[in-house]
């Protein structure tokens, strides 16, 4: 599993390794995944190469500087591309194998270069893979930066220097242009059209920088694709990305994740003069109408910034502003939460945990009466008697429900409180698999609904363990991609709870989309997902981003964790073998892709809270946990 390559996050690992074990407010409690040796991509380069494919006005001039310096300081060597008036910052594939022989590939020695281009699969070229570093940016300051630095009469003199009269002068008109009066007045050159392939010499597409040299899905502009697989290749293959808006903490993650090449890197920023490097002192104000403008046409780019990023550092009042970005409870327009449970995912038990926390905290808990066939999927007019339903009952309150999401936003109607769970989905699918064939569910369920329930399948159903079922492909066992249907009546879609009443789009089996779709969804409108793999991160989580409701969780859950850890729970699982578990795996990429996005979202609240001041007084509490029919539907969005 890879974790986020986030800035803050990775020197909150550095910092928690060296504080762990004495002090008090900083709980070492089982955190496997948040290593700094899991979340650093250096060991994995293959070639004693670092590549810096630098953003254009990032600063990445002060960081070649530094890499000059730091060069003799460690004995590498710091190169760089030679300078042409025009970027080639995209490439077809036979220009980028040969450009990788002429001239990345062309040093024996250890040594860092540096270029203006997009992302490289170096894989795709049969190459391997060298230290891929970064800088990013806010992408409204990029703009404004870059629209005023190229109109600098000392960038001009020193284009002219450079390449003589092979760089033609632009016209005084041009040169005098206003950014306010561009945007406003919607000059060509500042109109922001939404996936337009044009305008790759004004540097607007921060994202294609790591998105790659794919030109259809990587050129249109602010694309939700293109910010996806940026975030992407982050997380996969840059060892650090940075931004000099954190000095401090980019120099001193490159120093601890890349010490062959930054070792000294902080000392020596500070000891040298390159602060001002290539800065242009001739910027005007910008008007804060032309930057909500921006804003509103740059969101991807924004987002994928944000991303990088991840936080901004604690003010003065002790606000964590890392927890608060993370946190979609505030943004909720009604007072009550919204459950929609994913099956098998260990929801009974949280649903019991609030049922608790009600009489605790002042607030009723409600779920669905629950029959023999959830209705997961709803058309609209159903939807709308729902919320209604939902909006009129007393507040505060939750209501559970086995659900895809609803978007109660796209009927105007005030936004709830979103929660939800999520369990791998190769266990998940092993969970329902026995679930569904032992007799004691059939039992329960016969005492609640009556005659509505599903009667004693055959004991030849009962009996079919999962190893056999896989491979003799057995109707209820084959994971065919994208199918729509659901033949089976199985939960194999968690992102179908995430993605929601979209039939085209979020029922298709394992489909991309559809968990690009859920995980946009997540970002945007859920509050917390948690999971019961990690008990303490969840329960922190829920205490800190929705307090009203989940204070006092930990103590809640610990105090009945005999009961709460054991609702629901199905004693007759059998042992599954690698191999179905491989095959299981192939067949649910995107549905994993998506779970792990979500732990990451996970790991990343309870970090930014665990470096604030909010952090809770009760942390003695947190313990080492064990892990132990069809129907027309409306397609309008």
């Amino acid at each position: 599993m890879r974790f986020m390559h986030r800035l803050h996050q990775l020197i909150y690992i550095i910092h928690r390794q060296k504080l762990c074990g004495w002090t008090l407010h900083i709980p070492c409690l089982g955190l496997p995944h948040l290593t700094s040796a899991q979340l650093n991509n250096t060991p994995r380069a293959q070639l004693d190469t670092l590549f810096f494919n630098r953003v254009p006005k990032a600063g990445s001039e002060k960081l070649m500087e530094l890499l000059n310096l730091l060069a003799k300081r460690n004995n590498f060597q710091a190169r760089r591309d030679p300078k042409l008036i025009y970027e080639t910052i995209l490439m077809d594939r036979g220009f980028a194998s040969r450009w990788l022989q002429a001239e990345l590939l062309n040093c024996s020695g250890a040594n860092s270069y540096s270029k203006h281009v997009a992302f490289v699969n170096f894989a795709q070229h049969g190459q391997p893979w060298p230290i891929y570093i970064n800088l990013v940016r806010d992408p409204v300051e990029r703009l404004i930066s870059w629209f005023y630095y190229t109109r600098a009469p000392w960038y001009l003199a020193k284009r002219v220097k450079t390449f003589g009269q092979s760089f033609r002068l632009p016209t005084e008109q041009w040169l005098r242009k206003d950014f306010n009066h561009c945007i406003l007045e919607h000059d060509p050159e500042c109109v922001y059209t939404q996936q337009q392939r044009d305008h790759l010499d004004d540097h607007r597409r921060q994202t294609l920088f790591f998105c790659g040299q794919q030109h259809a899905l990587c050129m249109p502009f602010n694309s939700q694709r293109a910010m996806q697989l940026a975030k992407r290749h982050v997380e996969q293959h840059y060892a650090v990305v940075g931004t000099w808006e954190d000095t401090n903490t980019t120099l001193s993650v490159l120093e601890a994740y890349i010490p062959r090449y930054f070792a000294g890197a902080l000392s020596s920023y500070l000891q040298s003069s390159m602060e001002q490097l290539n800065r242009n002192a001739l910027r005007p104000s910008i008007s804060a109408e032309a930057i909500a403008l921006l804003r509103r046409n740059l969101t991807h780019e924004i987002e994928f910034y944000r991303f990088v990023r991840q936080q901004d550092d604690d003010d003065d009042d002790n606000f964590n502003t890392a927890a608060d970005l993370l946190n979609n409870t505030k943004n909720a327009e009604v007072d009550f939460v919204f459950f929609n449970r994913v099956p098998k995912v260990g929801s009974q038990s949280l649903m019991e945990l609030m049922r608790r926390l009600g009489k605790i905290n002042g607030f009723t808990h409600a779920r669905n009466p629950g029959k023999a066939k959830e209705t997961i999927l709803m058309g609209k007019e159903v939807q709308k008697e729902l919320m209604a339903d939902l909006l009129t009952r007393p507040k505060p309150h939750i209501y559970s429900q086995h659900v895809a999401y609803i978007n109660f936003t796209r009927f105007h109607l005030p936004r709830p409180i979103y929660i939800n769970l999520v369990r791998d989905p190769i266990e998940r699918i092993i969970s329902w698999h026995y679930y569904v064939r032992a007799r004691w569910y059939y039992n329960d369920m016969k005492a609640k609904l009556g005659d509505q329930a599903a009667p004693m399948p055959s004991d030849e159903f009962l009996d079919l363990d999962l190893d056999t079922c896989v491979k003799n492909k057995d109707p209820h066992c084959v994971f065919e991609q994208m199918q729509v249907k659901n033949p089976v009546g199985d939960h194999r879609r968690q992102t179908l709870f995430f993605c929601g009443m979209n039939k085209k789009i979020c029922m298709p089996f394992n489909s991309p989309v559809a968990m690009q779709k859920a995980k946009r969804t997540v970002e945007a409108d859920y509050a917390v997902v948690g999971t019961w793999e990690d008990t303490n991160i969840t329960l922190t989580v829920l205490e800190h981003y929705i307090p009203k409701y989940f204070r006092n969780a930990k103590i809640a859950y610990y105090l009945g964790e005999e009961r709460l850890s054991r609702v629901n729970r199905n004693n007759v699982t059998r042992i599954v073998s690698d191999e179905t578990r491989q095959l299981l795996r192939k067949n649910l990429t995107n549905e994993i892709e998506f779970y792990e996005f979500c732990k990451q979202r996970l790991y990343l609240q309870y970090s930014a809270l665990s470096q604030g001041p909010r952090f809770g007084d009760d942390d003695y509490l947190l313990m080492p946990e064990e892990r132990g029919g069809d129907r027309k539907l409306d397609e309008e969005y």
